[in-house]
């Protein structure tokens, strides 16, 4: 009987003392979960001092359009004009504090400068034109950063007045990111009103050829001067526009044939396609004085 009874006395034992393990086990892997949700997704820290409206009054909307593409507006609010760049930096806010997004190792900005206005006007020949106050940037982030997790970002840029080059400001635009989709984006019709077309040959327009890279989905451009075209597609008689993610370019003054690489969100189908320059470049134009662009087509 003491020996049934020591046996029993010991089960229970090494049942409990099962049951404490388990616990255990439990309790560590309910720590360890608890610890990887509050894992940092992106690690470096960020080391950037935001300016205030007061010190650069430029807006800065950030507007999520389809699959994590984004279109960054800038509103100078102010008296004095702005210079500033495509480049922007990316960031990502976890536990209160902000942290960068790094990009991925083949992407590159052009280094072309850009004029912010506020409104001035100036007289070319017999025509006024003003210097708008607004600009539109836009970006394909999933393109450009690698598994961007759904939560809260921030796009800052680098602006400087024209006045005072060496001085820098950073101007954010908070937004949310969902899931990404696979959704197609579809064509947009265009907003050129054709009567404001001027058809060129490559020696008007200078450039000396545009040819397409399937392999690497990119377009290239001999042109003489390092800037950037709007591309639009012809459908049953009507021009669409095709989005653009970025060019990349090395300009030397000393060529006249500077190849330009026109980045594209999506493959190209064999067509008739036209590359679009504005001939007025410093922005909008009074109504009296409508907006001219020189085409260059061809087939691909």
């Amino acid at each position: 009987m003491t020996n049934v009874f020591a046996c029993f006395s010991r089960s229970a034992k090494s049942r409990r003392a099962g049951r404490i393990l388990i616990c255990s086990i439990l309790t560590f892997g309910i720590l360890m979960s608890s610890t990887a949700c509050k894992k940092k997704i992106f690690k470096e820290r960020s080391d950037i001092d935001l300016s205030s409206f007061d010190e650069c009054p430029v807006e800065l909307m950030v507007k999520v359009i389809r699959n994590r593409k984004v279109r960054v507006t800038l509103t100078n609010k102010g008296e004095t004009s702005y210079s500033y760049g495509h480049e922007y930096r990316l960031e990502y806010r976890q536990s209160g504090k902000w942290y960068k997004v790094p990009f991925l190792p083949n992407v590159r900005f052009t280094q072309m400068g850009s004029t912010l206005g506020h409104g001035e006007t100036f007289t070319l020949g017999d025509e006024e034109y003003v210097i708008s106050n607004k600009a539109e940037m836009t970006y394909y982030l999933d393109e450009m950063h690698s598994d961007l997790p759904s939560g809260h970002y921030r796009i800052i840029k680098e602006i400087s007045p024209k006045s005072s080059p060496n001085t820098h400001f950073w101007i954010a635009g908070e937004f949310d990111l969902e899931t990404a989709t696979s959704e197609a984006v579809p064509l947009q019709k265009s907003k050129i009103d054709p009567a404001q077309v001027i058809p060129t040959d490559e020696q008007t327009l200078r450039i000396t050829s545009a040819y397409y890279i399937r392999e690497e989905n990119t377009l290239m451009i001999k042109y003489s001067k390092n800037i950037e075209f709007l591309l639009e597609m012809q459908q049953d008689g009507q021009w669409y526009e095709i989005p653009v993610k970025g060019y990349g370019t090395t300009f030397d003054s000393s060529r006249l044939d500077q190849e330009i690489e026109m980045y594209l969100n999506q493959e190209l189908a064999s067509g008739h396609y036209r590359l679009i320059l504005d001939n007025y470049l410093l922005g909008n134009t009074k109504e009296d004085s409508p907006r001219r662009y020189h085409t260059y087509e061809f087939d691909i």
